[in-house]
């Protein structure tokens, strides 16, 4: 399972500019007005392909499969509400469109056709003033996900012993599970829950709604990162039955290897490094305080 965010990059040539207001933000949200746009006009577009040499941009959009059911969902608040729509279209070697879904709604179900080389995704002005956007979501449509949080459920469970959670961020260009999942079969009752970066700071108040009904159950969570420690902080206030471990301040999480992974020519829209969690690592340190 993947979850690929997409966003909106305002340097692109791709947004509606003839009397907008736009503001970009460290965390890559865009804020979008335009109280004179009319209405059927694409407000941003994402494509899978491009001419480099034309538009001087690379394709924002993966490349899919035909045949396979996705799910797109749109992450943004618009005024008024329900003004924005969702449309994704699909065209053919020659470049015609074979296909189009269009919705009001945040989410769209589709099928990517057998025929179609190449997709767009556009938000489409229904009336809207203003928007405030933070990514597109792109996955499979079997993907389970929860608000802004990906569970995985525990390979190896104990009755007597405590809940563990450990909470691990996304990268910024996609969730992607970790590799090291299927390595913690020793840690009984442990899952492994994937924070979306963008929600971390308002992410705890999701998590105490998610285990509201377990307040009386030993429950240890896990801070992987950093900014994830003061979520943990705010969890363990909660119940006396739940405990908090935090990642030291000192600890840089960075792989040499990877050290270029990420990098683009946009300054502050990626991380120069990719944080790598050394999960199996952690767990042998902290497994046998778990289990008090």
């Amino acid at each position: 399972m993947r979850i690929n965010y997409i966003y909106w990059l305002p340097q692109n040539d791709t947004t509606y500019r003839y009397g907008s207001r736009i503001d970009a933000y460290d965390n890559q949200v865009i804020h979008f007005e335009n109280e004179w746009m009319a209405p059927g006009r694409a407000m941003i577009t994402w494509y899978s392909a491009v001419n480099y040499q034309a538009s001087r941009f690379v394709p924002q959009l993966p490349i899919l499969r035909g045949g396979v059911e996705y799910r797109i969902k749109a992450k943004y608040i618009a005024k008024p509400a329900d003004s924005v729509m969702l449309r994704i279209i699909f065209y053919d070697i020659q470049g015609e469109i074979i296909d189009q879904k269009i919705t009001h709604g945040y989410q769209l179900n589709f099928t990517y056709p057998y025929a179609a080389t190449r997709y767009e995704v556009q938000l489409i002005n229904g009336g809207c003033r203003s928007i405030t956007f933070w990514r597109l979501e792109l996955t499979p449509a079997f993907t389970e996900q929860t608000g802004n949080l990906m569970f995985y459920t525990p390979k190896k469970i104990d009755a007597e012993q405590p809940v563990n959670i450990m909470l691990l961020r996304s990268l910024r260009t996609a969730m992607i599970p970790s590799e090291e999942i299927d390595k913690s079969h020793d840690v009984p009752n442990l899952s492994l829950m994937m924070v979306a970066w963008q929600e971390i700071d308002q992410v705890a108040s999701e998590l105490l709604t998610y285990f509201e009904n377990l307040k009386e159950r030993r429950i240890n969570f896990i801070s992987t990162a950093h900014r994830l420690n003061p979520v943990v902080r705010k969890l363990v206030k909660e119940s006396p039955y739940w405990r908090g471990w935090l990642i030291d301040a000192n600890v840089v999480l960075t792989d040499y290897r990877l050290s270029n992974y990420e990098m683009t020519g946009s300054e502050g829209h990626f991380f120069k490094h990719l944080e790598l969690v050394p999960i199996q690592e952690t767990l042998d340190q902290i497994k046998d305080e778990l289990k008090r």
